[in-house]
């Protein structure tokens, strides 16, 4: 988002959970979220961590890399589960490629494990540019 004085603001960052309630409009679970920016164990009704949101971190990076998200046609819940992202444009530094690439692995175990130490590889790689 742009604010009116041009500085860039993330917003949204979609941090979404299983929602169970009793609640006969709600139905006995809910999923919520931005698929565009959801993680695999998230779309699957699985354990949202902060790994989830490091993913999700990961695709606004992407996104920002490349001009859309990996995942935006088509099936995206089944892409995020299964399919590869597409290559970043050449002009990414592969450096900063490979972090990216790690914070959106399929299986959060594969991940960045905290928010700290995807910090300290984003300082890492500015420290090296």
């Amino acid at each position: 988002m742009m604010c009116s004085d041009g500085q860039i603001r993330i917003t949204d960052f979609d941090i979404a959970k299983l929602i169970r309630s009793d609640d006969a409009t709600m139905g006995s679970s809910v999923i919520m979220g931005t698929p565009l920016y959801m993680a695999p164990e998230q779309i699957e009704g699985g354990e949202v961590t902060a790994r989830s949101d490091l993913y999700a971190l990961g695709i606004v990076i992407y996104e920002l890399l490349s001009g859309r998200p990996p995942f935006c046609e088509g099936n995206v819940e089944y892409h995020h589960i299964h399919t590869p992202p597409p290559p970043l444009p050449e002009t990414a530094p592969a450096a900063l490629a490979a972090i990216v690439y790690r914070s959106i692995e399929k299986k959060p175990g594969e991940r960045f494990q905290t928010a700290g130490e995807m910090a300290q590889a984003l300082r890492d790689f500015l420290a090296a540019s």
